[in-house]
Parts: structure tokens; sequence; C-alpha cells
């Protein structure tokens, strides 16, 4: 086919009889192209256009557009018509109406860090409709981020629709079940299960559950027959075998402070048998001459240092597991000694408290108790003498004791308590600070008062 092909007729605005540069491509001749530019004959390579030099294609000469402060590439997206609001909407949040913020040079939409504009995006990309109440409100999601490097740990604040709340929590649940999940850890940490078994009889008393407290006094069985062996608590155990490992302070203070919970909670004294006993065993294997306790048993393993740290981690220090579980047996077995060996062992921590506060949450607590002693409201023993372990005047004793107060609650005749059940009459709740006590409750207004007096 020959090259520089002349228009016979008038196509659109090119008259007859004009000349358009063509050329054939490749050895074989076949293919004719178009050439918009200046090139070689019969040759693959053009010339670049330019003002000159056939068609002027550089883009880098057309005029920049105007910068903007939310721009996308060059494009001011601010100077485009405004959209009705909800025309684009991210569920029900207009993402025109959300604060202006540049996604800079560390905003990952796929992370969802950055603005509020990138993290609303990249949770409507998961499917998951986003309000402004329920989300960025509710939720805390914020420009700067809630955690580190600009992200947003949700949070539940303020008091939601509870149908769109539990919708948005279903999708989220729904999205984060499609992502890789770590192998699970199956092992049982003895210190860790106290910690719960305390933690779900609080909670079970106040939330009136009594699930949570038929799951913490089955935990507690499940310690007591595996890992208590020979007299001595073993740490760990898997697949229902205890491990070699021996407890640590931490470990007997900590399953032994939710013996002692779960023994007030139900009036059941063989939990409170099996707490005094795990004591028993710590306060020789871990004493310390200054009064505080070591991490490691006296008969443990050698080391160049024996192991005692008073500092609070993600979990109370070994020290202060031991503290709070010999001040709460001490007042339910009325053992008066163990409250003086816990005031020793506490001292120990102060050192810790003025030079380092931050780490030291369970110690500054049990100072913040010590305190209130000193003016008359020392921890006192509540009794409610009820057949229901959570009966109305029961559970409103748990919600509003002091901080440091032995709740005891059991039917009349309850014995292995010391004296706490002698001459308690069915439906009263009798709070004793020391040797003072109080009129006998029958009603929340009693309760409190007899609860928050001093003596």
């Amino acid at each position: 086919m020959a090259d520089n092909l002349t228009t016979t007729t008038t196509v659109s605005t090119i008259p007859s009889g004009t000349v358009i540069r063509t050329d054939d491509l490749g050895a074989a001749g076949h293919v004719q192209i178009i050439k918009l530019m200046d090139g070689t004959d019969g040759g693959t390579g053009l010339i670049g256009g330019d003002a000159t030099n056939g068609l002027d294609v550089d883009v880098t000469r057309l005029p920049a557009l105007p910068a903007g402060t939310n721009n996308i590439g060059d494009v001011d997206v601010l100077s485009l018509p405004a959209l009705p609001a909800g025309t684009n909407n991210i569920g029900d949040v207009d993402v025109l109406t959300v604060p202006a913020d540049p996604f800079g040079a560390n905003a990952d939409a796929a992370s969802a860090t950055g603005s509020i504009s990138a993290k609303l995006r990249f949770i409507a990309n998961t499917g998951i409709p986003v309000t402004g109440t329920v989300t960025v409100g509710s939720h805390a999601v914020t420009n700067a981020g809630t955690f580190e490097h600009g992200l947003s740990t949700l949070q539940l604040r303020g008091n939601p629709d509870p149908v769109r709340l539990r919708d948005t929590c279903e999708r989220l649940l729904g999205v984060r079940s499609r992502r890789f999940a770590p192998a699970r850890d199956d092992k049982l940490v003895a210190a860790w299960n106290g910690f719960a078994i305390d933690s779900l009889v609080w909670a079970a008393t106040v939330f009136d559950e009594p699930g949570w407290l038929r799951l913490a006094a089955g935990a507690a069985a499940a310690l007591w027959d595996l890992h208590c062996v020979d007299g001595r608590l073993r740490r760990t155990s898997l697949a229902g075998v205890a491990g070699e490992a021996p407890g640590a302070a931490e470990d007997y203070g900590a399953v032994a402070l939710g013996f002692a919970r779960l023994a007030g909670a139900l009036g059941d004294a063989t939990w409170l048998r099996r707490a005094e006993a795990l004591l028993e065993v710590a306060l020789a294997l871990f004493a310390a001459p200054d009064g505080g306790f070591f991490d490691a048993a006296s008969d443990a393993e050698p080391l160049f240092a024996r192991p005692r740290d008073v500092q609070d981690n993600p979990t109370p220090s070994g020290t202060m597991c031991l503290v709070a579980a010999l001040r709460l047996v001490a007042l339910l077995a009325d053992r008066p000694e163990w409250g003086e060996r816990a005031d020793a062992a506490a001292l120990t921590t102060h050192g810790l408290l003025a030079a380092a506060p931050r780490f030291a949450g369970a110690a500054l607590v049990d100072a913040v108790i010590a305190d209130e002693a000193r003016t008359g409201l020392r921890p006192a023993v509540a009794v409610v003498v009820a057949d229901d372990p959570l009966s109305e005047l029961a559970r409103a004793t748990w919600r509003m004791a002091p901080v440091g107060t032995a709740v005891l609650v059991g039917p009349a005749g309850t014995t292995g308590f010391a004296h706490h059940f002698e001459s308690r009459e069915p439906d009263l709740a009798y709070v004793c600070r020391g040797t003072t006590c109080f009129a006998p409750a029958a009603d929340v207004a009693g309760l409190r008062a007899a609860l928050w007096s001093r003596a």
C-alpha cells in the first residue's frame, strides 16, 4: 500500500485533496498507520510531537490546575459543585460533611489510617454501614486516632440506638471472622484463672448473672482438681494434664483470692479452707526477710538472683496478689494476723509508689484503702443472711460496698466463717467494721448507711 494517502472527497472538516501522512508498519508492509507525529519512512519509531513538529500531545505543557487543600492529584475537589446531602453517602454519613483532612503520606485507607474520610471509606469497602452516631461518635474514631500511628480502637460511648449498634457489631464480627485467625494457645495458667474467677464472681453478683457464678465455680473446681498436686500449686496445664512448672507467687495469690471471693458469694466454706491452705504454703515458700515476697519459691531451681519484682504489668505483681488474698481471707476467716502480714508486705511496694506509680496500680488501691481506714472507714465484713446468693439485698451489697469490704452471703446457720453467722437473722444484712457493728439493714437505704458509716 502506498504511503501518504490523498483524500478524494471532503471528510468532515478535511477538504478533498488533503494529504494524510501514513506509513507501512513492519517489513511486510501490509499494515498502514496514520502518523500524528513525524517519523522515518517505514520505521516504527515516532518523533515526539511538539508545538512545531506534528501534533502537540505533551501533557506537561497543559495548563496546571489550581492546587487545593483537598486535592486528588492536582484536581481541587473543593472547587467541584457541592452534591446534595445524602447523595454520596457511606451508610448514613454524608462524606461531603466530614471535616476536610488531606490524605497525607502516611494515610493508608487499607488499614483505616489517615483521616476520618479514609477510615469511613475503608469500612464502607467492607460492606459495613457506618453512621456518625455509631461509628464516629460512639466508637470514638477520630482524625488523630485513639491508638498508635493514627489508628482508632472502637470504643462504645454514649447511648447509640441498640438496633443499629447490634447490626453494626454483627457486620464487624462477620468481617473479622474472614481474617486469618492465629493459632489458639490452649494452656491454662493458674494465676489468670484466679483473676477470672474473682472477676466472674463480682460481675455475676452485680449484674445478676447466675450463669457467671456457675462458671466461676466450675473454673475453681478445675483448678483445684488439676493444678493442686501434693499440696502444691502447678502453674500451667494443657489438655487436662498439669505441667511440671511450679506455681509462682502470683499463682498462689490470684487463685487464693478467687477461691476466697467465691466462698463469700456462695457461703461455701470449702473454698475458704482451700484459700487458706494455699496461703499457708505461700507464706512458707515466698516470704522475704523484709516482710515482702519473692516471686519464685524457696525450693525452686537456684538462679544467680532470686526473682522478685513488685512492679505491676498487665496483671498485679506476685506480692500484691498475695496481699489482696491475705486481706480478704483475714476478714472472712477472722485471722487478723494475716491482715498484719499483708500490711508488712504492702510496705515493700511504697518505694515503687513514689518512683513509678503508673506501674503500681494494685499497690495504689491498697494504699487508698489504708488511707480511708485511718479516717474510720477500715475494711468491713458485710454479711447478708439469704438463701439466694443473688438476692436483691446481696446484689445491693456487692454494688455499694467500699473497696476492700469482704462480702459474705449465706443462709442462716452457715458455718466455717468464724463467728460471722452467729445470732444472725434471715433477710438482713450485718456490717461490722473491726469490733464495731452497725444496726442490721433490711433495705437498700439502711444497707448503704451501714456500709459507709465510719467507726
